[in-house]
């Protein structure tokens, strides 16, 4: 089992998660959890990742393209990356998405910049593999010791129709490899 694990989200919606969820002052209150801010309007503070990645055994890292920009969100994914290994955390987990405009050729009209920025990392391999849902809330459920509450909201119930394509594409099979 993990001992410690280092969320990095950004933007609006982590600080809105970390701020608004009662249930942070229980996550921040179980053992081994520390919860660490950081703006990535700018970049990220890298020593405040680097060690808080050091006390770590995995790292889950949401960048932010909204706020960074499509070129930065590339750079910030690959050096989160790197510094994850020179902490030598043991499992790196990024939030990347499906490259659909390479997939499809590089046609314009399918161009999403913040879709592109994730799409370049998971692309060269700092992402490997698709973790299903239930695999995910596992992992978490794991960490805490505590089971799934059945009436949140999930992440699938809340973005149903790319959680659909996402789950018909478990294990890089299916319409997003």
């Amino acid at each position: 089992m993990l001992k410690t694990g280092l969320i990095v989200g950004s933007g609006r919606q982590s600080v809105a998660l970390v701020n608004l969820l009662s249930s942070t002052k229980q996550l921040a209150a179980l053992a081994n959890v520390e919860i660490v801010f950081n703006s990535a309007g700018h970049g990220y503070d890298l020593d405040a990742f680097l060690a808080a990645a050091s006390r770590s055994d995995f790292v889950f890292v949401n960048t932010d393209g909204f706020q960074l920009g499509e070129q930065a969100e590339t750079y910030w994914g690959i050096r989160l990356f790197e510094l994850s290994r020179k902490a030598y955390v043991e499992h790196f987990i990024y939030s990347g998405l499906d490259y659909a405009s390479r997939n499809s050729g590089f046609d314009p009209s399918l161009y999403i910049g913040h879709y592109e920025g994730k799409a370049r990392v998971q692309y060269l391999g700092v992402a490997t593999g698709h973790a299903s849902g239930l695999d995910i809330a596992n992992a978490f459920a794991n960490i805490t010791a505590k089971p799934a509450q059945a009436l949140l909201q999930t992440y699938g119930e809340n973005f149903t129709a790319w959680w659909n394509l996402y789950k018909a594409s478990a294990w890089n099979e299916g319409l997003i490899q």
